[in-house]
């Protein structure tokens, strides 16, 4: 048996038309039909919508078989999701010496705000942020995004630290940087805290370096973060950091 592909031009259109030849008898199995070289789609497969299917399991609490105590507040879930996004609430509720499945299982959670920890499980379940969070004011948003980005420290959610990193890139200012420089140190932040470091750079080019709030403590509470400052202006090397070249050049010459 053979395969042959033959092409015709029916209206502007190309058709390649495929044959199998069995011994005796040519038989047409199917036609594909491209309009300059574009193959036509007759089957349109919509975006994944689990992220959906799995906040309404959590709004709707059918199964949930563990419960959080948050701030007054009581946020039922589900053991198995948790588990599968977060390495420590997997720890806590399969590890030695966790609860059993079927217990009436309730988890005290201190140093989280109810309205933080919504926001947390909402991101476990759908991998995004709720609407709502888009409606705030820049200054309750930076704050929320702050207060997560501590939660996701707290539960291992790398994914939702970035997410609120690149949030809080996005609300530096004057009178927020030397503040939000500080806590990206203390973070170890380091995406946000270049954003600061840049965007105090282009304050000094533009004369503009004393619209910051709070430089004059900055400079004495924080000799260490100034100096990398100073260095970054400059465009200095910075002391004590290796770039990604030479991280490489000595891996090459332990290899050797």
């Amino acid at each position: 048996m053979g395969l042959s592909t033959d092409a015709t031009m029916i209206g502007g259109i190309t058709c390649e038309l495929t044959y199998h030849l069995p011994a005796h008898h040519a038989q047409h199995i199917c036609v594909v039909v491209s309009e300059d070289n574009v193959p036509i789609e007759y089957v349109d497969v919509p975006p994944p919508n689990w992220p959906e299917h799995f906040r309404d399991l959590l709004l709707s609490e059918l199964g949930a078989d563990v419960r959080f105590r948050v701030g007054g507040e009581t946020f039922p879930a589900h053991r198995c999701v948790l588990a599968a996004r977060s390495p420590v609430l997997k720890a806590q509720l399969f590890g030695r010496g966790a609860v059993g499945e079927g217990s009436p299982d309730v988890h005290v959670v201190d140093g989280v705000g109810a309205d933080v920890f919504r926001q947390l499980l909402h991101f476990i379940y759908t991998d995004s942020l709720p609407s709502s969070a888009e409606e705030q004011g820049k200054e309750e948003a930076a704050a929320m995004a702050r207060h997560l980005l501590e939660a996701a420290d707290r539960y291992g959610l790398e994914r939702l630290r970035l997410v609120c990193e690149k949030t809080l890139c996005g609300h530096i200012d004057a009178t927020t940087v030397v503040a939000t420089l500080t806590w990206a140190d203390h973070h170890r932040c380091h995406g946000l805290r270049m954003a600061c470091f840049g965007f105090v750079k282009s304050l000094v080019r533009t004369g503009a370096v004393r619209a910051i709030e709070g430089l004059e403590d900055f400079i004495r509470g924080y000799p260490s973060l100034m100096i990398e400052l100073l260095h970054r202006i400059a465009n200095l090397p910075v002391p004590g950091e290796v770039d990604d070249q030479e991280m490489d050049d000595e891996l090459a010459d332990d290899e050797l």
